[in-house]
């Protein structure tokens, strides 16, 4: 009965905070109104998140009927995440990073030069973020390369290769840590940005920049689909791009997606693909698609998203894989 009466509680506690999130500001009648949850309950549970600074308590407001009453508003500050991208910029690494709150809201964001490619200068750099906001509850990183148990198995020019990045993170903060492939995390951003379900639902998305090999997500009912060492999907490894290399032109380029295109098309039919290009390369994306012949004789036909926004997909991926690593944020699911 004990076990039933928490089971009931913590799905109480749920749908309050989803609709507190949403809602930001609310009074006790219009919770019980718009969650189905009585007053006696909302009472008890309120009290609880004041305690634990989930909900913060404002004035005294007078409703349309009956007495003035309590308005409170969703804790937005009560943790902040630390997210770092690691990127290429006109062929040199550069990190991006920001300290958000529950509502994504940037207080601190910079970008810092990473030529000298260590993990001891990674580390540095996310020891120097930490300090800025000692309120930080949890780290997520982005890493151009394929990572398997929080360490690289494969990456940009091989230069991460077999950095035990969660580890040596998680040694230096104490704090929860997630690191995943930009790609990956480019996927699951854009996805949650646009509203595109990622259940009973099979996407792949492709990361291609000039004179860079591409990273491919292959996304699967709302599961990566990682294979051996997380190495499944890992475009540099395909025969064609082994004996081709990193391709040096718009139309080797533009060449080289068509056939990842049409080859990912072929072995997993997904329901979508997710490019990420740059807004003036979409009609040129787009034209060179349609004008393949194998596309038009494959049977699946996919939807095809152009992702103008690279940094802006992979920011709504770390803040969403951030927020997950933590089972009491059920707002974000």
């Amino acid at each position: 009965m004990e076990a039933r009466a928490n089971l009931i509680r913590e799905r109480n506690l749920r749908r309050l905070l989803v609709y507190l999130y949403r809602k930001e500001h609310a009074l006790k009648v219009d919770m019980a109104r718009d969650t189905g949850l009585s007053v006696v309950t909302v009472n008890a549970l309120v009290r609880k998140l004041v305690e634990e600074k989930w909900l913060l308590e404002g004035e005294q407001v007078q409703p349309k009927l009956g007495r003035p009453a309590t308005a409170y508003t969703f804790n937005y500050n009560h943790e902040f995440f630390a997210l770092f991208a690691v990127k290429d910029r006109n062929g040199k690494l550069v990190v991006d990073a920001k300290i958000v709150n529950l509502k994504g809201e940037a207080e601190f964001q910079e970008t810092v030069d990473f030529s000298g490619i260590t993990l001891d200068n990674l580390c540095k750099i996310v020891y120097s973020v930490l300090q800025k906001n000692p309120e930080i509850s949890k780290i997520a990183v982005s890493i151009p390369g394929k990572i398997s148990e929080g360490q690289v198995t494969s990456s940009w020019h091989s230069k991460l290769d077999d950095w035990p990045v969660m580890k040596a993170l998680q040694e230096l903060s104490g704090l929860p840590v997630v690191v995943q492939n930009d790609a990956h995390v480019m996927t699951l951003g854009y996805s949650l940005l646009q509203r595109i379900s990622i259940r009973k639902t099979t996407i792949v998305g492709v990361f291609f920049p000039l004179q860079s090999m591409p990273g491919i997500t292959i996304l699967i009912d709302g599961k990566l689909m990682e294979g051996n060492h997380s190495l499944a999907g890992e475009g540099k490894y395909l025969p064609f791009l082994m004996d081709s290399g990193v391709p040096q032109t718009k139309g080797k380029q533009l060449a080289d997606l068509a056939q990842i295109v049409e080859i990912y098309n072929a072995v997993l039919a997904p329901t979508s693909f997710i490019l990420a290009a740059e807004k003036e390369d979409e009609q040129a994306v787009r034209e060179f698609l349609a004008s393949r012949p194998h596309l038009d004789l494959q049977p699946n036909t996919p939807t095809i998203y152009i992702d103008h926004d690279f940094q802006k997909s992979v920011w709504q991926g770390l803040f969403w894989l951030a927020a997950q690593y933590d089972e009491k944020l059920y707002f974000f699911e």
